[in-house]
Parts: structure tokens; C-alpha cells; sequence
């Protein structure tokens, strides 16, 4: 077995009271006034609609990288400390989440729907200029509240964690984290998840290779390689694969993915597999920083 390095990622320290988490609604019309007023001087309604366009769209990808970042934590939420009011805290989170997406589609349909007319009135103008200007400064807020909280109750996440998920759509990460949690909650806790995950997914493995295997030989064009069994395992039987042989599994899968052409992992049979076995990389993976964690404590 070829030996792994674990890198850690260290973030900053930061300040520990964490009371502001707790959100009103109204402070999403009542910052930045005075720079409203400052800006509605300086730029005529001409100018306001270039801004607005270029503003929508920078809104539009910080949201996406703020609910990556939630929906992330979200997967992870296993491996937290659940001191200090997490629960209450991942609640208040929710409900911030819940209203910037609500927020944002409301933005979006009277964009929408003002790009259908010909002529803005100044009014029209003013209150979509407003509301996303408004939301840059929510997306600021929500972002760092998700920042202090990941450093108040996770553990200093490992690469492999953050590899695993750095090519999915925060959608994916959506679905994943329902899909993962909801598996992890059928069992009596994380550790006995992980046991299961641990004996009882070799049938898995064995399948989704064959599948790979079988779908490169058929279409040997669409690969730099030419992988055998043999290659992931040289045994016929797992009976158990612990953290290490479930990185190194992992490591061997993406080494074939990057040199494939993705229709291959797009495959029925490949892409259904591939997602049942990354569900369970992904408990693994839970654990073990949940242990690192708790190693930190101590």
C-alpha cells in the first residue's frame, strides 16, 4: 500500500462570538443608505443600466460560490462540533440561505421582466439598481457568517475533502448532502455508517469497475489507457477497505477520469455506480474528518 500524505489546510483564527448570526430581514433594505444616495448623483439612469447588468452578473456567481460554500458544510455537518449552539446556528444559517435565494429570484424576475420593455421608466431604474446593489452587500454578509462558522465548529478540512468536491455544481453538493445525511441518519451514528460502508462495499467496487473496464475496451478511442481489473485490485474479494484503500481507490478512479473522455463516466452503468460508490467515499471521507477533528481537541 502506497503511502498517503495528508496535507491540512489552516484558515485564521477569528473572533469567536458568533451572536450576529441570528438574521433580521429588514437588513436587507436598510444598509448602505448614505452610499445610495452618493451614487444616485453621480451616475445618470444610462450608466445605472450598464452598472446594473455588470452587477447582476457579479451577484449572480457570488451566489453560487456562497451556496457552494453552505451546501458543502451542509455534506460535512457530520464531522462538526455540535457545542456552542450549532444546531441553532446551521437553523439560523438555513433561514439566511432561504431568503438571499428568495431574494435573488425576485431580482431575477423583475430583471426579466424589465428587459422585455423598451423603455425603463426612472422609478423602474432606481428599484432594480437598489435591490442589486442591496444583495452584493447581503452576499458579503452571509459569506463571512459562513467563514466564522466553519471555523467555530469544523475541522481543519483535508485536501482530499475538498478535491472530492471542488468540480461539483453547489446543485450536485445539494443533492449529495440530502442523499449522504440521509444515509448517515439510518444508522445509530457516524461510526457505525462508516463500519458498514467499510465491509459491505466491495460488490459495489467490483461493478463499477467492471462497468469502466467494459465501457473504455468498448470505445478504446476515448481513453489514454488501457485499464484491466487488476489495475484497482489484485484480489477477487474485499472484505474490508479502510480509509486508506478507499483514498487509494479514489486516487487510481480520478488517475483513469482525467485521462478519459467524460462520455465514458457518462455512461448509464458507469455514471450510476461511479455516484453510489462516490456516496460512499464521501461517509469515509466524513469520518475521518470528524476523528481529525476530535484529535484537535484533544
Amino acid at each position: 500500500m502506497k503511502k498517503i500524505e495528508i496535507i491540512n489546510v489552516k484558515t485564521p483564527d477569528i473572533p469567536k462570538n458568533h451572536d450576529d448570526l441570528l438574521i433580521d430581514s429588514n437588513d436587507f433594505y436598510s444598509e448602505k443608505e448614505n452610499i445610495k444616495n452618493t451614487i444616485n448623483d453621480i451616475f445618470d439612469e444610462g450608466t445605472k443600466i450598464i452598472k446594473i447588468d455588470a452587477d447582476y452578473r457579479k451577484a449572480e456567481a457570488k451566489l453560487s460560490e456562497v451556496l457552494y460554500k453552505y451546501y458543502f458544510l451542509k455534506l460535512f455537518s457530520k464531522s462538526a462540533n455540535k457545542e456552542n449552539d450549532f444546531n441553532k446556528k446551521m437553523l439560523s444559517i438555513d433561514k439566511y440561505i432561504n431568503q438571499i435565494k428568495k431574494y435573488f429570484l425576485d431580482i431575477k424576475k423583475m430583471k426579466n421582466s424589465y428587459s422585455k420593455k423598451n423603455i425603463l421608466t426612472e422609478n423602474e431604474v432606481k428599484e432594480l439598481y437598489y435591490k442589486v446593489f442591496d444583495f452584493l452587500g447581503i452576499e458579503k454578509s452571509i459569506e463571512d457568517d459562513l467563514k466564522k462558522f466553519e471555523n467555530e465548529n469544523y475541522p481543519r478540512f483535508k485536501m482530499l475533502s475538498y478535491n472530492m468536491c471542488k468540480d461539483k455544481s453547489y446543485q450536485e453538493l445539494e443533492k449529495l448532502s440530502l442523499e449522504v445525511n440521509s444515509f448517515i441518519n439510518g444508522y445509530k451514528n457516524l461510526t457505525d455508517a462508516y463500519d458498514y460502508v467499510c465491509y459491505n462495499s466491495g460488490n459495489l467496487i467490483f461493478e463499477m469497475i467492471d462497468s469502466l473496464v467494459k465501457a473504455i475496451k468498448e470505445e478504446p478511442k476515448k481513453s489514454k489507457l488501457r485499464v484491466e481489473n487488476r489495475y484497482f485490485f489484485d484480489n477477487d474479494v474485499i472484505m474490508y477497505l479502510d480509509y486508506l484503500g478507499w483514498v487509494e481507490l479514489f486516487s487510481k478512479i480520478q488517475y483513469v477520469k482525467e485521462r478519459t473522455d467524460p462520455s465514458i463516466f457518462k455512461k448509464d452503468d458507469v455514471k450510476e455506480k461511479y455516484y453510489l460508490l462516490e456516496k460512499n467515499y464521501l461517509v469515509v471521507l466524513i469520518y475521518n474528518e470528524f476523528i481529525s477533528r476530535k484529535d484537535e481537541q484533544q
